[in-house]
């Protein structure tokens, strides 16, 4: 293989990985607005908005953790099971 061929192997792979990340988070960007505009609209006082706000951050990022680092490394099967969609 040329490295010339090498090269360009290796920027596609890298392309097509920055491509989703940045559609990632610019979808949970996206979702924590949301989030953000109804908490406004249904906790009117600022100090339980931000202690709600602060857990449900808390939660996501725990969530976010456990399914990167901490699942299981498992053949799963071609149907979606209980224990996958939880």
């Amino acid at each position: 293989m040329s490295p010339h061929s090498i090269f360009l192997r290796e920027l596609t792979r890298f392309l097509g990985f920055s491509a989703a990340l940045l559609i990632f988070l610019a979808s949970q960007i996206c979702w924590v607005r949301q989030v953000q505009k109804l908490l406004v609209k249904v906790i009117p006082p600022p100090t339980a908005r931000r202690v709600v706000g602060m857990s449900l951050a808390a939660i996501y990022i725990f969530l976010f953790a456990y399914n990167l680092l901490w699942s299981e490394r498992v053949a799963s099967p071609t149907h979606l099971t209980w224990g996958a969609a939880l």
